[in-house]
């Protein structure tokens, strides 16, 4: 239903995190909220469970696509101090929060703006604060809002019901005073805040501005480099993702996975910890976990599909998907040590010596899974 005060555009695919069934994980927010973007906009790259039919290249997993055209696929960071532990939020990525957006919409061939709040854009040496409110137009992010979602185009915002990730603005109402969408963090109040309920399912979210860190905003469909040139820059992005050792004062890339393991080798960081403090220290660690083991695994498949299309170099892409799929299998292993009994004891166990000796050379070997599939891929861009 439409009026002057109230848009919903009907049918744009729903993100969250995985809930089981046959659904593959999408765990990482902005590619998911890209991906159904562009399925909604009749743009979409395809899945594997359910084919896109059309004429030009398509790769069978949108969202492993998206994962590598971002970057994500190929990115760790850690924060010993901080709650940003690991991140799989895309606006950590780059001192430039808006690069990796830039380069995935730029790679399928949609002109976009990305308004961001000033907080948001600075360069920082440490933890990136809270956004402020007073620095930015409330009544141009309303403005631009209404227009896209009149024009039919969703939103991709950054914040509105959770934390500054991606999310999806289907629809307002009451003018704009309402926002309307999908969430990864609609279903946890101590995330999003408090919220309403569409009938949908989806969140309605009042006095969503201070909450809001920016808004993408895509436009049609327009000129796109071709699939070779676009696979070029993504792997040269991937090298650069991979080998820069620090980002906004934090580690990054090869060098966050020494001082990950490093954090959980010492038993100094664990001698002196009340619970409080070890359950943070685990949250990071366990979050570190499950995000290498989806990046790598949906890498792993975005590798393959450039190597489909570059026979001359796909042994060397291959192999660098093979490393990936092995990161991928030894995260699992490391969950097998931590992961027993009931939730609340895993931070216990995780604090115990033997155990953290097991999960320390597991978390090595990765990392030097990671060290080998950047070399492979440095070999493919060099006979590019």
């Amino acid at each position: 239903m439409s009026s002057p005060d109230r848009v919903v555009l009907e049918g744009v695919p729903r993100v969250h995190f995985y809930e089981g069934g046959d659904e593959c994980p999408e765990d990482i927010t902005f590619p998911s909220c890209l991906r159904a973007w562009l399925q909604y906009m009749g743009d979409g790259y395809g899945c594997k469970l359910a084919p896109a039919d059309a004429a030009d290249w398509r790769p069978g997993c949108g969202y492993a696509y998206l994962v590598g055209l971002t970057g994500l696929g190929f990115w760790l960071r850690w924060d010993q101090a901080g709650d940003e532990g690991v991140g799989c939020d895309a606006m950590l990525m780059a001192e430039d929060p808006r690069e990796p957006v830039r380069r995935a919409l730029d790679a399928v061939g949609h002109e976009h703006d990305i308004l961001l709040k000033p907080d948001f854009l600075a360069p920082i040496a440490g933890e990136r604060p809270a956004p402020q409110a007073g620095g930015c137009d409330e009544a141009q992010f309303r403005t631009r809002v209404i227009e896209s979602l009149r024009a039919g185009r969703p939103v991709i915002a950054f914040g509105v019901a959770g934390p500054p990730e991606a999310c999806l603005v289907t629809g307002y109402d009451e003018g704009g005073d309402v926002l309307i969408g999908w969430s990864f963090f609609q279903g946890d109040p101590g995330a999003a805040g408090p919220l309403e309920f569409e009938s949908s399912g989806q969140f309605r979210k009042r006095h969503w501005f201070p909450d809001t860190s920016g808004l993408l905003l895509i436009s049609e469909r327009g000129q796109k480099p071709p699939v070779a040139e676009a696979h070029r820059r993504a792997l040269e992005w991937a090298i650069q993702v991979m080998r820069t050792p620090e980002v906004r004062g934090r580690p990054s890339g090869l060098r966050a996975y020494r001082a990950w393991f490093e954090s959980v080798r010492e038993d100094a960081n664990f001698a002196s910890l009340d619970e409080e403090a070890l359950g943070q220290h685990y949250r990071r660690h366990d979050l570190a976990v499950g995000f290498v083991a989806e990046a790598r695994w949906y890498g792993s498949l975005f590798l393959r599909q450039v190597a489909s299309q570059r026979a001359h170099v796909s042994h060397h892409l291959n192999s660098a998907a093979d490393c990936f799929v092995a990161e991928h299998d030894l995260m699992w292993a490391v969950w097998e040590f931590a992961r027993h009994g009931e939730p609340h004891e895993h931070p216990r166990r995780f604090a115990q010596p033997w155990i953290r000796q097991r999960i320390n050379p597991l978390l090595r070997l990765a990392w030097q899974q990671d060290e080998q599939a950047a070399a492979y891929i440095e070999e493919a861009l060099a006979g590019w």
